[in-house]
């Protein structure tokens, strides 16, 4: 009977690692390392998501794309743990932004995407764009520099835009590279 129960905490203890092994692949595969922000994969399974409730509830559903100016000149003049840091204030800075209900992705480089859902409407959408666009004109600390950063902000909403997943990025896409 002894050996039965020590054999019980043992499957017991092993089931929980495995478990707690499952979760942390789990999330590594749906964030990014750097920033912990989702990863592009998560980003479109949230925008898949978010685009079949809109249908659902007939409500509106923003798309940002926001991409930093001149990161590649900070990487190659200050190096890249300095980008990298830059980065990590970046995506804190810009989550300070939001509500805890949308969502902000890692989705290249210096790409970040930004899924706004519920009620909002364009004029509020401009208004996060705006203000994440401020954002970047502070000055950021990183190792003993002081760095500035704009950025090109597109936005594209559901379903006055686009009416499904790969037309808000196309239209979301070309809304940044016309800022």
């Amino acid at each position: 009977e002894e050996r039965l129960r020590e054999r019980n905490r043992y499957l017991e203890c092993w089931a929980a690692q495995h478990k707690e092994l499952e979760t942390r692949l789990e999330y590594r595969a749906t964030h990014d390392h750097l920033t912990d922000l989702h990863n592009q994969a998560s980003f479109y399974e949230h925008l898949s998501s978010a685009l079949a409730r809109a249908r659902r509830r007939g409500t509106k559903v923003a798309v940002m794309f926001a991409d930093l100016d001149d990161f590649k000149l900070v990487n190659d003049a200050e190096g890249h743990h300095v980008g990298d840091e830059l980065l990590k204030q970046v995506s804190n800075m810009f989550l300070t932004r939001i509500r805890s209900s949308d969502m902000l992705a890692r989705t290249g480089g210096d790409e970040f995407s930004l899924i706004l859902e519920g009620p909002v409407t364009r004029s509020q959408a401009e208004a996060v764009a705006g203000s994440l666009k401020s954002l970047l004109g502070e000055r950021f600390g990183v190792d003993g520099r002081s760095l500035q950063v704009g950025a090109s902000v597109g936005l594209a909403m559901y379903p006055t835009d686009a009416r499904n997943a790969e037309a808000l990025r196309v239209a979301a896409d070309l809304a940044m590279y016309a800022d």
